[in-house]
């Protein structure tokens, strides 16, 4: 698989539905672009790492679960 931050909306969505990818990886991998590319394009006023992960790992619960 492509990076996942790299993958469109809709790519992303069915492969974490279809459980080939999860919700936490796919946050950890944006994340890691804008650590990497922020500094130099100054994209982002503020960015909640710890709140995107938490969101991640609420989601990733909710298809574990059978609700997606």
């Amino acid at each position: 698989m492509t990076e996942p931050c790299l993958l469109p909306v809709g790519q992303a969505a069915r492969a974490i539905a279809d459980r080939r990818l999860t919700a936490r990886a796919l946050v950890e991998s944006c994340l890691a672009r804008i650590a990497r590319l922020d500094p130099v394009i100054g994209a982002w006023a503020a960015v909640d790492a710890d709140r995107a992960r938490a969101a991640a790992d609420r989601a990733d619960a909710e298809i574990a679960a059978g609700r997606s």
